[in-house]
């Protein structure tokens, strides 16, 4: 049996992929797409209502520019989102609860598709090192 014979043999697979490694990526992309989400619908919600004082105090001031926390959008929506207040209030909150929603499903929707694109990827590996018999010849 010549060298080339034997390696071609048996070739021991590679090792297969952890699973917990892109489950952990999948949080991370979970993590930054709300933060992103907050981030910019607070932004958002604030340049509506002309950066007014009733806000609160930003965060930061850069120029003309004030940056408000992320979370302030929810203390907004629970302040603001009442039946007394103005029809242009309520059209703003309102708006920002749909952003917030589509942050919400595009923050579970990008990590769903991620690891069903990687458990796809790992599916086709073949990982039989240890029982199978695929190899030998009849």
């Amino acid at each position: 049996m010549s060298q080339s014979q034997r390696q071609q043999l048996y070739v021991i697979p590679r090792t297969q992929g952890d699973i917990t490694r892109f489950v952990w990526v999948a949080f991370l992309i979970f993590g930054l797409v709300t933060a992103l989400t907050f981030v910019l619908v607070t932004q958002y919600t604030a340049w509506q209502f002309r950066f007014h004082p009733t806000l609160g105090s930003p965060a930061a001031i850069f120029g003309q520019t004030r940056i408000y926390w992320p979370w302030d959008i929810l203390i907004w929506i629970f302040r603001y989102f009442r039946p007394d207040s103005s029809p242009d209030v309520m059209a703003v909150i309102k708006t920002a609860q749909v952003l917030l929603a589509a942050g919400a499903m595009t923050a579970i929707v990008f990590p769903v598709a991620y690891v069903f694109r990687r458990t796809r990827k790992l599916k086709d590996e073949r990982n039989d090192l240890h029982g199978s018999a695929h190899w030998a010849v009849a």
